[in-house]
């Protein structure tokens, strides 16, 4: 996975573009630090964008869900796709409106879907699914049985072109601007998870996991 993609018209970042990365490590960086990816797709015409769990194995996007979803139906037919992810990372107040701005960091990504068949693939990515979740959870939850396998839609997408751009820094204010009266700077942006909160119906002698102890400061 230490290879570049090549720079095309496809994926080459044109506003900013020193902003911009081709290299695998920093756009799978992007990628397996958030859980929601966006989907774009063309059905007849139409564009749809469909917001859904993704989990990367190696050079490849995971989607799964039912088998009555428009997206993952084009998807396992070997449609065209471009996944977009975005992690917002602090707020950035320049002492002008107009450069007001994010840090960001964010994955474009570009490839067709292929259907994921076989019991043990399946497994294996549902698997993957849980694990990205909640690390431990495969091996304590109930696994899927053959029916709610054959009800579920698994697809990958080998990535055939990406790029990533990140945002990281002080505002760029004009030189004329400096000197205006007002705050600069920016404001950090935390995601964290809180304290796990039991179903009332959980069994009194199951306590809290220990995979998810500490959790809620991860």
């Amino acid at each position: 996975m230490a290879h570049e993609f090549p720079k095309t018209p496809l994926n080459k970042v044109k506003r900013l573009p020193d902003k911009g990365h081709y290299d695998a490590a920093s756009i799978y960086a992007v990628v397996d630090a958030a859980l929601i990816c966006s989907v774009g797709y063309v059905i007849d015409g139409q564009v749809y964008v469909t917001p859904t769990m993704h989990a990367r194995d190696g050079d490849q996007i995971l989607l799964h869900g039912s088998r009555a979803s428009r997206m993952l139906r084009h998807l396992d037919g070997g449609g065209a796709v471009c996944i977009s992810v975005t992690i917002a990372d602090a707020l950035v107040l320049a002492r002008s409106i107009f450069e007001h701005s994010m840090n960001y960091r964010s994955a474009t990504l570009f490839g067709h879907g292929t259907p994921v068949v076989g019991s043990a693939a399946r497994r294996a990515a549902l698997q993957m699914f849980a694990e990205r979740m909640i690390p431990g959870r495969w091996n304590d939850a109930r696994q899927p049985d053959e029916g709610e396998l054959k009800q579920t839609t698994i697809v990958a997408v080998p990535i055939e072109s990406a790029a990533a751009k990140i945002a990281d820094g002080m505002p760029t204010d004009n030189d004329a601007d400096m000197d205006y009266p007002v705050w600069a700077g920016i404001i950090p942006m935390h995601h964290s998870y809180g304290v796990p909160v039991a179903d009332p119906r959980t069994q009194p002698e199951r306590p809290l996991p220990e995979y998810l102890r500490g959790f809620a400061s991860a």
